[in-house]
């Protein structure tokens, strides 16, 4: 098999092959962080509300061993909170999905979810 759409492949793969066993499932990135608090007040989030489908944090980087890493951290420390009441604020009840750090109703994102394959060259259409 030849994953094109790399991890969005992978994930409509799992949401086909696995997601009708289950309710919800919850997205991360390798390099995500997240505590077992956290995840079980999405859980509780979740099932309190029937008609919410996406719930995802802010994303916060951590500082690294590099300058930039360490700017990048900072940088989201300090306006993290801000931009992700901004983004809640602006989007309401419609949001983007950062494609990470999130908790999915399964059956919500089969039906939504899912972009059609661009005609041209990466990286506005086609494959890389």
């Amino acid at each position: 098999m030849r994953n094109t759409d790399f991890k969005s492949g992978n994930i409509r793969d799992w949401v086909q092959s696995h997601g009708a066993a289950h309710d919800a499932m919850l997205i991360l990135d390798a390099d995500s962080i997240m505590g077992p608090r956290t995840v079980m007040k999405m859980a509780d989030a979740l099932a309190a509300e029937p008609g919410l489908g996406l719930l995802q944090t802010v994303p916060r980087v951590l500082p690294g061993h590099t300058l930039w890493q360490a700017l990048q951290s900072f940088a989201s420390e300090v306006y993290g909170t801000n931009m992700g009441r901004g983004f809640a604020m602006w989007t309401g009840a419609e949001g983007n999905f950062l494609g990470h750090n999130a908790m999915v109703r399964v059956g919500a994102f089969a039906r939504c979810a899912g972009l059609p394959h661009l005609p041209g060259r990466a990286p506005r259409g086609g494959s890389y």
